[in-house]
């Protein structure tokens, strides 16, 4: 028996062959990436040579479905074309992300990775300013994906909701993480390290900031770890967590020598987009969706998550300023032309 999803224009469309992703992958002969969220692929009943991918999310995890649409948004009204289409729909009540399934003959290893991030090619230009300007903190290979065409794409992109700081273009996000009543310790740029394996980090954090360090950093994962490394500093009450260390986070970034006129440009064009009307206009999607659903408390949510993707879009405008900043202050004599 099919199923459908509702999009938001109330339009019904029937699936088949809703599948797991790990199965979906195993079939098509690929290797397998642990997923730590129900993924599904799927074909649409009337067009079955287009695979699909449903994400269902749960109402407490809405900011992720509006940070996967938003993502698409961005990067659609930038011209950048390096986030695949993403909607927002209903299956079987629940909010789900929908999204091509992009079926690429090209093997992402870590060195391949490693070394198409170092090419700084447009497209990856393009890519890093994006990761950079709009959020997409955790950059490792499990959330991009190398097309046939020979570009890198970023899936996956719901770490744009989380609230962010960073002291300089080209340094780690770090994240808002948890509450604390710890006094202010380290900083962003002088970030304090817990060290060793992953049973004695989380004692540690349990120690210095009580039960809310373990509810917030998956603590069954890392207690498996050998080692493990926690990278905060903590402000207003706030841990703030960079994933990645210091020594070990690769250069995602564009190296100032390596942008041109034409590639600072099309990065300007970034600063055109308004990011309050995109949020805000895919809030109205969910909130479609929502309602459809009878989800009583819909307005409640919708407010909430304005004020949350508010602090987000202010984080976003910094960001774009950082590097802005950076990248163009070898160029003012052609960015003054860009601007004139």
């Amino acid at each position: 028996m099919s199923e459908n999803i509702i999009f938001v224009d109330k339009q019904y469309k029937f699936i088949l062959d809703l599948i797991p992703m790990g199965e979906c992958l195993v079939n098509k002969g690929k290797s397998i990436t642990s997923f730590t969220s129900e993924v599904f692929c799927f074909k649409f009943k009337e067009q079955q040579e287009q695979g699909w991918v449903l994400k269902p999310i749960s109402v407490n995890n809405l900011r992720e479905a509006v940070a996967e649409r938003a993502a698409y948004k961005f990067s659609n009204e930038a011209g950048l074309g390096i986030v695949p289409e993403t909607k927002i729909g209903s299956y079987k009540g629940m909010v789900a992300i929908i999204k091509p399934f992009i079926d690429s003959n090209n093997h992402l290893s870590d060195e391949t990775y490693k070394y198409l991030l170092a090419s700084n090619n447009d497209n990856i230009k393009d890519l890093k300013n994006f990761w950079f300007v709009f959020g997409q903190w955790d950059t490792s290979s499990d959330n991009a994906i190398y097309t046939n065409d020979g570009r890198l794409i970023s899936i996956d992109n719901t770490n744009i909701a989380n609230i962010q700081k960073v002291g300089t273009y080209g340094e780690p996000h770090f994240v808002k993480t948890f509450f604390t009543s710890h006094p202010n310790e380290g900083s962003i740029e002088q970030a304090d390290r817990i060290i060793g394996p992953g049973k004695n980090v989380l004692e540690v954090l349990n120690t210095k900031f009580g039960e809310n360090a373990a509810k917030s950093v998956n603590a069954e994962i890392i207690a498996k770890k050998p080692y493990f490394e926690f990278t905060y500093f903590v402000n207003d009450n706030y841990v703030w967590r960079n994933h990645y260390s210091f020594d070990k986070f690769p250069n995602y970034f564009v190296p100032k020598a390596q942008m041109d006129i034409k590639s600072l440009e099309k990065f300007t064009t970034i600063k055109n987009i308004d990011c309050n009307n995109i949020f805000k206009t895919t809030l109205q999607e969910l909130q479609t969706i929502l309602e459809m659903q009878e989800e009583p408390n819909a307005k409640s949510i919708i407010y909430s998550l304005d004020r949350h993707f508010d602090i987000i879009c202010e984080g976003i405008n910094q960001r774009y300023d950082l590097a802005y900043d950076y990248l163009v202050d070898q160029y003012d004599e052609g960015i003054a032309e860009l601007t004139c």
